[in-house]
């Protein structure tokens, strides 16, 4: 029963923080990455399907197992169609450049090469790979915004929710959930920390105006 509710409590906290998340960046209160977003709907989904093909559990002990996962599905779609919806709104100012491209066009050719040769396990590996990769164009512009693009709050919440899910991954023993919570745990509080860093360099800022 603990395993049930745990996993309820990471759609919770991701949703409502995706939601927070896609009003604040529809009122134009932040400004999300495009091309982390690209990538994490790309990668995100292909983690999902590969780790339900991989896995050595029932069904819904492995949706369980991989909370996290399943609960990035949806909420990455939703910020993506937020941030699009946006971007049309203002004329598409957020634009690509040759990093985001390259990172995009290696997600697709790994789900290409996923669909050819249907090998699980290792796309998912791979995965794992261009997910951490689709962090740094927004760990990028943390480090040199002048103000903080980001919510702290939000990311908090989804640090909340990976915790939880890193707990439900190693209980289910499903190796291809433990490195998909592990890489949400680590990568989430790096982006906290320059979160964090960018809200001190902000305001530092605005004392010396």
């Amino acid at each position: 029963m603990i395993h049930e509710i745990s996993a309820i409590a990471v759609a919770l906290l991701m949703g409502l923080a995706i939601f927070h998340y896609c009003i604040l960046t529809f009122k134009g209160k932040k400004q999300p990455t495009l091309a982390t977003w690209i990538l994490f709907v790309l990668a995100t989904n292909i983690a999902f399907i590969t780790n339900l093909f991989s896995a050595h559990t029932a069904i819904l002990k492995t949706l369980i197992g991989n909370a996290a996962n399943v609960a990035d599905v949806p909420t990455t779609w939703a910020v993506l169609i937020t941030i699009l919806v946006v971007n049309k709104k203002n004329g598409w100012k957020n634009k690509f450049n040759g990093f985001d491209l390259s990172c995009i066009i290696a997600t697709l050719v790994v789900l290409i090469i996923w669909a050819i040769t249907q090998k699980h396990l290792a796309t998912n590996l791979v995965v794992q790979i261009i997910l951490t990769i689709g962090y740094f164009p927004t760990l990028k512009n943390l480090w040199r915004a002048k103000g903080n693009p980001e919510s702290l709050w939000v990311w908090i919440a989804i640090l909340a929710a990976s915790v939880l899910g890193l707990y439900l991954a190693i209980e289910s023993g499903e190796l291809t959930a433990k490195i998909y919570s592990w890489r949400a745990v680590i990568l989430v509080s790096v982006l906290l920390i320059l979160i964090i860093r960018a809200n001190l360099r902000a305001k530092k800022l605005k004392e010396a105006c």
